[in-house]
């Protein structure tokens, strides 16, 4: 990709755009079928 951008050691970057809606605040071009699992946990 054009957006890729070399770190480190050769690692790649990507850039991405946040955006805030409602109190929610998600990644641009992200859906419901491309948001990884994730879950607050708990306290211990």
């Amino acid at each position: 990709d054009d957006d890729e951008i070399p770190v480190g050691l050769g690692s790649p970057a990507r850039g991405i755009t946040l955006v805030k809606d409602l109190g929610e605040t998600f990644v641009q071009g992200q859906g419901l079928l491309t948001t990884p699992a994730w879950s607050w946990g708990t306290r211990r």
